[in-house]
């Protein structure tokens, strides 16, 4: 057996081998501003925050020690578009990416895929010349915040695919629990409300912060921001299994780095880029694997989704494929 496909077994749990009419599909669902542990999978408290996400959990394999490479939205978002460090694609900070620079929407595309994205799509969009098929922005999803809109539109996109009889790449960016936190008393406009709310006695104070009223009070309307998240994610969990494509479908979930708070976002501490990273493929991911050992972070998505599609890449790009970690 080939090596390649003898670490693809021992990682993922069996070989993938797909003609062109089988080759999976992509969602990468990704929180905006999540800290790791706020999911109950991750240790996370109250206990039942997280309930649409730690049902995944089980059925996905948990990454204890995954990274985002740079803390904040926008750069972090180009690193996964280029499959590239900031100073090697030019996006660093907010500025866009070299236009010379490969991306994994043109490159799957040119490869029969389609692509689709909601919501950050300027912050997911590092080049001029990289173009979805399907977008919907944050005004068009509830302010980014409605997980009722996020279900209609992915029903939307997964119709069209299946019209179009190809697999797809899609991105779903939640806004959620992106600052302002969902305060149930001034809600945002076209913002829904969240499954649950939470107290500030209900709050668990990360080590790193104060165990103060005020940082209480936040931290409850934090909750709230994340419930919503996991209400978003549920619904598009349901939109995906609803639509048939979801045992064909490679799911995993992120965040594109840590609360927006002192010591979690914004810097090289290790709340600010660590990440939550749940992925689950079935019949090819064993259900309730964990690894504890491996680093992986969001540069090895571009070379990871090259590999499991079988479309081909372009070279120079500077992670390596998941199923590349125990070579």
């Amino acid at each position: 057996m080939k090596l390649s496909l003898l670490v693809l077994t021992l990682f993922f749990g069996v070989v993938f081998s797909a003609g062109a009419d089988d080759r999976p599909n992509i969602l990468l669902f990704t929180a905006d501003d999540l800290h790791a542990e706020s999911l109950g999978v991750y240790g996370g408290r109250p206990p039942g925050l997280t309930p649409n996400l730690d049902a995944f959990a089980a059925e996905s394999m948990l990454f204890n020690r995954a990274h985002v490479n740079t803390a904040i939205c926008a750069p972090c978002r180009a690193i996964i578009a280029t499959g590239r460090y900031s100073h090697r694609s030019g996006a660093m900070g907010f500025m866009p990416a070299r236009e010379d620079v490969p991306d994994i929407v043109t490159t799957l595309k040119a490869g029969g895929y389609r692509a689709g994205i909601l919501g950050k799509v300027g912050h997911s969009t590092p080049k001029t010349s990289m173009k979805w098929d399907f977008e919907v922005d944050q005004s068009g999803l509830g302010n980014g915040r409605d997980p009722a809109m996020y279900a209609r539109q992915s029903e939307t996109f997964f119709q069209q695919c299946k019209e179009a009889g190809k697999p797809f790449y899609f991105m779903v960016n939640s806004h959620d629990p992106h600052r302002p936190y969902c305060d149930p008393e001034k809600l945002l406009r076209g913002a829904a409300m969240p499954s649950r709310v939470y107290d500030p006695a209900e709050v668990d104070v990360p080590g790193f912060l104060p165990d103060l009223p005020g940082v209480r009070k936040e931290l409850a309307q934090y909750l709230n921001s994340t419930r919503r998240l996991d209400d978003t994610f549920g619904s598009v969990m349901k939109a995906l299994e609803d639509s048939g494509f979801a045992g064909k479908t490679l799911v995993l979930f992120i965040t594109d780095n840590g609360i927006a708070v002192p010591f979690a976002k914004c810097n090289a501490w290790f709340h600010s880029t660590r990440t939550p990273l749940l992925a689950r493929w079935p019949g090819t991911i064993e259900a309730g694997a964990r690894d504890d050992v491996h680093f992986v972070s969001v540069v090895d998505f571009f070379p990871t989704f090259l590999e499991v599609t079988g479309v081909q890449g372009p070279a120079g790009l500077d992670g390596r494929s998941f199923t590349a970690a125990q070579r």
